[in-house]
Formats: structure tokens, sequence, C-alpha cells
């Protein structure tokens, strides 16, 4: 479709700033985990390739000139028969001087590297780190396992920007990144590619590329092996005896003996050695959610679930306007009820662009690698089911602007913003995401909450950017899927009306497939909210918004 064919140009982008990153990793951190630094890396390369031009020009022209001295000089000859003319012996003795001496050293020893020495110094502690890299092929990884792209309409050049295919090369260099980072899944795809494109082109007599297929295949079998696919490693290793240079026959021979023994006799007939996709978890899947919980969240993030017309039914589209609010009757919020149980509603066009373009503008030079509450310590700790950076944002930044949002924010959801955290600025990378996880506290988890201000008793998530593609905000128990639109806000209570949790707002950051997505969340206490939403007994009574 051509929406998935638009999907599938990004990651053939994405594909290409991990090349990249490869490139030029040396130090610095968590780039992958915000598209800000991403564009930022991208501004450096085309900075990079005009140094690149003008230092190429400079040595062009540097052997041009050493060119014309080369073909300046007499063809080879008797010597002694040469210097027998004196106007020859002169003739040497200047060259000698003014050209050997003067002129040709000073083109020899002339640098024109300062302007790129300069270039490489001045951006390295910008470059990215072998984390970067390690987390730009997990976040690949997990394009292709949450929407399901298959790897032959990635690299045959249909999908990608300049209809340029990858190559054998191309793949073998991603799946030895892989590799280097004992990222055993994410080699083996990659090589089996590599391997696949090298015997297509074997079969058309297309023997270009340097990577041997002795090579593909030696990593290939490691990988496998490594992964615990002992019987796919045996035979590929089988393959590999076949055309392996003598150098490396001993070694070969080796493996496949000690691969043999790893096998049973049914195993070594193929019996009982297939894969099975049910038991893929997706790479970063952590101990709080299992396989079922994953397939689920994946499959919301591919496709929304369909209504029934009863529950479309119960949903509405409503101005919300208050008598004794004065902002809400100059300006009615517009509100849409997405989800009836648990309210999810959609706050349409709650900020500006200039009030986003302020928030972005300072929340950049704040951003670190987004972290998540530890539910012990109570301490903010980075977390692999959290690849995003963050940073916080509070009045103090912008005296004129927070203030008007933070107003406007508590007109329309009538909670006191006082006792509020401070406004977070969220960026997503390559395969960005957040894993299924409550915003509130849950039993004794309470306890990580420090002061009075309790538990969080609802969220407000604010889209600064849409996203073409993925990025989905999915609630997995109830099915809810919010598509980002940007100045928008989702608002839903975390807290049943008694205080306690209510188990159905588990939610989740889809990984972001097409664009970039910038989010902040609003994230509102308990405290000071008693006479707003009263404490009520039911045990499964809801807060719900004034509605029509």
């Amino acid at each position: 479709s051509k929406k998935l064919t638009v999907a599938m140009k990004l990651v053939w982008q994405s594909l290409y700033c991990v090349a990249c990153v490869a490139i030029v990793a040396r130090c610095g951190g968590d780039l992958f985990a915000s598209v800000m630094d991403l564009r930022e890396l991208y501004g450096h390369e085309q900075d990079m390739k005009t140094v690149l031009k003008n230092y190429l020009e400079l040595e062009e022209k540097k052997l041009s000139k050493i060119r014309e001295f080369y073909e300046s000089l007499p063809e080879p000859g008797n010597s002694v028969e040469y210097i027998k003319g004196p106007v020859n012996s002169f003739s040497i003795l200047r060259r000698a001087k003014r050209e050997w001496d003067s002129k040709l050293a000073d083109l020899v020893y002339e640098d024109n590297t300062h302007e790129l020495m300069a270039f490489v110094a001045e951006k390295r502690h910008k470059f990215p780190s072998e984390e970067d890299l390690r987390g730009g092929l997990i976040g690949l990884k997990r394009l292709l396992d949450t929407y399901k792209l298959p790897m032959p309409e990635i690299t045959n050049g249909s999908l990608s920007l300049d209809n340029k295919p990858m190559s054998v090369d191309d793949c073998f260099e991603i799946g030895l990144e892989a590799h280097k980072q004992q990222l055993w899944e994410i080699a083996c795809i990659w090589f089996e590619e590599s391997l696949r494109l090298k015997r297509e082109g074997a079969v058309r007599g297309d023997q270009r590329g340097h990577v041997t297929m002795f090579e593909i295949l030696d990593y290939l079998a490691y990988s496998q092996f490594k992964m615990g696919r002992i019987y796919t490693a045996y035979r590929n290793t089988q393959d590999l005896l076949k055309i392996v240079p003598e150098w490396a026959e001993s070694r070969v021979e080796g493996n496949l003996v000690y691969f043999k023994a790893m096998l049973s006799p049914e195993e070594l007939e193929g019996k009982g050695t297939e894969e099975r996709e049910e038991d893929h978890i997706p790479i970063g899947t952590s101990l709080f959610w299992g396989a079922d919980d994953a397939r689920v969240y994946e499959n919301l993030c591919r496709e929304p679930i369909k209504l029934t017309p009863r529950e479309e039914r119960k949903l509405k589209c409503f101005y919300l306007s208050k008598k004794n609010t004065l902002n809400l009757l100059l300006n009615p919020a517009k509100i849409e009820m997405l989800h009836y149980k648990p309210r999810i509603y959609a706050l349409r066009e709650v900020l500006s662009n200039v009030q986003m373009d302020r928030i972005e503008e300072l929340g950049k030079q704040k951003l670190y690698r987004a972290t998540a509450r530890n539910h012990v310590s109570g301490q903010f700790e980075p977390a692999d089911y959290r690849i995003a950076k963050s940073g916080w944002l509070n009045n103090n930044d912008d005296r004129e602007v927070f203030p008007i949002i933070n107003q406007r924010l508590e007109d329309i959801t009538g909670l006191e913003m006082d006792t509020a955290e401070d406004l977070q600025l969220g960026v997503y990378g390559i395969g960005g995401h957040y894993e299924p996880h409550y915003d509130h506290a849950r039993g004794d988890e309470i306890k990580s909450f420090r002061g009075n201000d309790r538990n969080r008793i609802a969220t407000i998530l604010i889209y600064l950017t849409d996203v073409e593609q993925g990025g989905a905000t999915v609630f997995p128990l109830t099915g809810a899927r919010v598509v980002p639109v940007k100045g928008d806000a989702v608002f839903w209570f975390n807290l049943l009306a008694s205080g306690s949790s209510d188990d159905l707002t588990r939610h989740a950051g889809c990984p972001v497939l097409v664009g970039a997505k910038i989010v902040c969340n609003k994230w509102i206490h308990e405290a000071e909210q008693e006479s707003r939403y009263p404490c009520k007994l039911s045990q499964t009574a809801r807060n719900k918004l004034p509605e029509p």
C-alpha cells in the first residue's frame, strides 16, 4: 500500500543514519534516542561534505601541478650522453635547485588538511558513541518486528528515497556492526539478506561487491550458533566447507564437528528444528510484561481495533465552556471523546504554534536520555523499555508562556496545576518508543512519590508534531489508539473516583516509523483536588470532564 511504501522509505533513511553512525562513531551518547540529535548529526554531515569538497579541490590542484612538473622532466635516457651538453648540464642543476628543492618540495609539503582537521576537532565531541550505534540497530529491529516489514522490500531499492537498492556489501556491513555489538538476532537478519542477494547475483552472473560468499556464511553460521540455532549453523557450515579457503579449512571442519555433536540424530535429520514465530518477544521487552502483552501491543501499533456501533454511539464531540471561567467563555475547548471506559479525551488545538515552538526551543537545551521512575527507589533511571530523550520545563523558564499554558490546562480539566509536575518534553529517535506502563503508582509503589502531593490522578499528553506513520499512543487493555496530531492533547484520569488505580489506563508509545515524534507530558497529582473531584465510595465510579 501507499502508506506502507512511505513507511518503508523512512526505514531506509533510518538505515542510512545507522550507516553514517558507523562511519563517524567516536564518543558522545544517546543520539539514537533523539530526532533532534539526528537532525543535528545530518547537518554536521552536510557541513562535512562541503569541507571535504574544498579539500578535494585543493588536493586536485596540487596533484595537477605535480603532474605538470612530472611531464616537464626529460624522458629517461643515457645519463652520460645527457650531461655532455653544457646546456643540459646547467638545466639539471637549475631544476634541482629551483624546481626540486623549491617548487616541488613546496607542493609535496603543502598541507590542505587544516580546514578538515579543524572541523573534525570541533565536531568530534558530538559524534555518536558505540551505545548510539547499538541503540540504532535495536531501534531498526524494533521497527521490523512491530510493523512486520519484509526485508526484501527494504533492500530492493523500490522503496528507498533515491531508488538505489542496497548491495550485498551494504547488508553485510550492517550485519557486521550488529555482530560487533553481539546483537546476534539482528546480525542474522542482515547476514541472511546479504546471503540472499549474493546468491541471486550469482544466478544472474553479477559478482559485484567486495564481500565473499565465504565471509557471509562464516559470520552467519557463528551468529546463528550464538543465538542457539545450532541446526541452521550446522547446515550453513556444511555449505561453508565446500568453498572454504585452505587457510581456514581446519577451523571450519572443527566447527562442523562441534555443531554436529550438539545435535541429536533426529535434529540432524531436520526434525524438531523449526523456529516458532510465537516464541518471538520484541527486543527491549521489559520484565514487567510478557509475550502475550507484546503481541497485543504490536498489533495495536499496526492498526486500530474497529469499534462496534454500540461503542461508537457512546462517543461524542463537544465544546467545553464554563460560565465562571472567562477563558473558556471566550475560547471554548474542543473536546472529542475517543474512548468511553475509561474516558480518554482528545483536547483539540490545545496549544498554539508559538507555544509549541517555545517549548521545543527551551527544551532542546535540557534534553537527556529519558528515564522512568524506579518503583522501589523512587529515582528516575534510564530504561530499555523507554527510548527517548526528555527534559523538564517550568514557569521560571518562560514566565509569559508557561503560566498561560498551565492556566489553559487547568481551565479545561478542572484540576489544580500547582501540585502538578513540571512540563516534561519528550523527543523520540530511531525506533523510539515507550512500552506498556502506568503513569501512576500502584500498591506499594506509591512510596516512590515523595512529599505530600500523593499519586498522579491524571495525565495530559500533548503532541508537538504530526507523526506520519507509527508513534501512536495505545491502550492495550482497552484497544484504544490515539494518533498524534500537532497541537492536540490526549487526557485521561489514572485513578478511579475512589482514589484506587484504574488498571485499564495501561498505555504505551508505539515506535516511530515515519516522521518525528515530539511530545510533552503534564502529570497532575491528587493533592488539592479534593474540592474539584471529591473522593467517592464506589469502587467502580470514574471521574470525567463535564459532558453535555
